[in-house]
């Protein structure tokens, strides 16, 4: 329970018990109405729940350190919302719900894990399926062009001219190629370079289990350096990583 219970930011999804609840509720009610300078007794009294969670989480190594940071991004929470939306595009499907909640919980992605990968390692850790070498390549290209996609989707609705795979930024004989070219209604040009990292991977990590979303900054120097100045040069365009992590 106690995952599910942690408040949706940073690291479950918010369904706390209900008995506490209704303890803390009770609580905080009759303690405002015994002193009416108290404020926000519930709210207080919510966050030492879940800072009591959170703890429980962290001393049982539940979520390893590195993802439990990069749950805790600002933003890492926002596809609840989406689960629940009417709007068929900005909604996620059941079982990609199910897949999400699984994997922030700490759990295997799937309920049924096949004893080895087929880069015939066992599969001994939640997260060997973001990580191995051997498929990473099969999903990466994949989940990289639907997000893409949803992207230049999103721009485009809000009437935004957006091109995909531009050119002219490399010589011909590069393969090197940014994602996007949008243009910000006349006042300047935007490229964008899409990628997804995992701060479970081994070259990062040490440096994710200190350091929030250590992983994402560390990918979007890289993309900086790889395509900024290149970028600047043609016609003083305006490079923008698009990075995320996979939690």
């Amino acid at each position: 329970m106690g995952r599910t219970a942690l408040v949706a930011h940073p690291a479950g999804l918010g369904l706390r018990p209900f008995t506490k609840l209704n303890t803390i509720a009770y609580e905080a009610s009759t303690v405002e109405s015994l002193n009416p300078l108290e404020h926000k007794v519930q709210e207080r009294l919510t966050a030492a729940l879940d800072a009591e969670l959170l703890s429980e989480i962290n001393n049982n190594n539940i979520i390893p350190q590195a993802q439990l940071l990069s749950q805790c991004g600002k933003f890492s929470n926002y596809w609840l919302a989406a689960c629940f939306r009417s709007n068929r595009d900005a909604r996620i499907s059941d079982s990609a719900c199910l897949q999400a909640a699984r994997v922030r919980l700490g759990l295997h992605p799937t309920r049924v894990v096949p004893p080895r990968c087929v880069c015939a390692s066992p599969v001994m850790d939640n997260h060997h399926f973001f990580t191995c070498s051997s498929i990473r390549g099969i999903n990466r290209k994949s989940r990289h062009d639907r997000i893409v996609r949803a992207v230049t989707r999103l721009l485009r609705r809000y009437n935004f001219v957006v091109n995909v795979e531009p050119c002219g930024y490399f010589p011909s004989s590069s393969r090197k190629r940014p994602d996007l070219r949008v243009y910000v209604h006349g006042e300047k040009v935007l490229v964008v370079d899409v990628s997804v990292t995992c701060p479970m991977a081994a070259s990062y990590i040490a440096a994710a289990s200190v350091t929030p979303l250590s992983a994402s900054s560390t990918r979007a120097a890289r993309k900086m350096a790889k395509y900024r100045e290149a970028v600047e040069d043609y016609h003083a365009h305006e490079f923008l990583p698009f990075v995320v992590e996979s939690f």
